[in-house]
């Protein structure tokens, strides 16, 4: 009898911790979810801003592209000593663990910007970022939130005894690529989409984005493959057809509203982007080299937009959002 007992309370606490990993994994299929939509979000958005003259910049969502010089003021590299507009300095410690497997773990990651101009053959446009915190990889450097997010070259490394000291910079002279919202005078964060300030230029980012986002989507699908099993377990709906169905129905179908979402929030936010655009070219005195570049900027958005609704995916949405 009291083995009996043992059994049933052995098998009451596995179901509990069956319960425990459909939860945990439901949160991390959503978790990774949405930051796979926000990334894949964020590439499309800058693949639709089209990139503009300084001298031909309108209120909204800009892209621009053109060379560094410092605003009033610049940083000194921690590491390399030069002069910069935003440094990020990391300071490294090589451990051992028990097996005798080498890594390295940070013990300083320090990073600063201060505002700059960006000029081109045109103009020039002051750009103010603001600072915040993210991850990077170990050829580049990225603060990254919903504000803004720098994208630097490795300037420097060098190793002295266990310890490991890396520099990334953006320096006066080096090309620039600005994505933000332009409020008539200067270029800032937009709540809408991510400030992004690189001297890596636009295909290097979409580039690292797209990437990210698909292991993203990957681990999503997984964690959610994962979520459905667990869930036949903790119900006990063993038979193999039954998993096979959900897998085969709730998987594609939540993959698919995260597609259909993302695709008309950029249709949307494309559409938008060009009706300002349009009352922008409404209002400007004509026979000038400023509105010949906004018409000029404003006919590379079309065509950006066009491809995009174009494809045969988006095809249906955009219809949809036509209803």
């Amino acid at each position: 009898m009291s083995s009996e007992k043992k059994r049933a309370g052995k098998g009451g606490w596995l179901r509990r911790l069956t319960f425990v990993g459909v939860a945990a994994t439901l949160l991390g299929a959503f978790l990774l979810g949405n930051s796979a939509y926000r990334v894949f979000q964020q590439n499309l958005i800058v693949g639709q801003v089209p990139l503009s003259w300084t001298v031909a910049l309108i209120p909204g969502p800009t892209a621009v592209q053109g060379t560094v010089r410092p605003e009033s003021k610049t940083l000194q590299g921690p590491i390399s000593g030069q002069k910069c507009v935003y440094y990020r300095e990391l300071v490294e410690v090589e451990t051992k663990d028990s097996e005798g497997d080498t890594s390295w773990k940070t013990i300083e990651d320090n990073r600063e910007a201060v505002p700059m101009k960006l000029v081109d053959r045109t103009g020039k446009v002051t750009v103010r970022p603001r600072s915040s915190y993210a991850s990077s990889k170990p050829w580049e450097s990225t603060f990254d939130d919903s504000s803004v997010e720098f994208r630097a070259r490795r300037v420097k490394r060098y190793t002295l005894g266990k310890y490991r000291y890396t520099e990334w910079a953006i320096r006066p002279g080096n090309d620039l690529f600005v994505v933000g919202k332009y409020t008539g005078d200067e270029l800032e964060a937009s709540d809408q989409f991510p400030m992004v300030i690189s001297n890596l230029g636009e295909r290097e980012y979409r580039a690292s984005k797209g990437s990210s986002a698909i292991y993203l989507c990957i681990a999503a699908v997984a964690v959610a493959t994962l979520f459905v099993c667990l869930t036949c377990i903790a119900f006990k709906w063993h038979h193999v057809a039954v998993y096979l169905g959900l897998v085969g129905s709730l998987v594609p179908f939540w993959m698919f509203s995260q597609w259909f979402l993302l695709v008309s929030a950029e249709l949307n936010f494309g559409y938008s982007t060009l009706a300002r655009a349009k009352e922008q070219i409404a209002k400007e005195p004509h026979d000038t080299l400023r509105i010949a570049l906004i018409k000029r900027t404003f006919n590379d958005g079309v065509k950006r937009y066009n491809d995009y609704r174009g494809k045969w995916m988006n095809q249906s949405v955009a219809w949809l959002d036509s209803l």
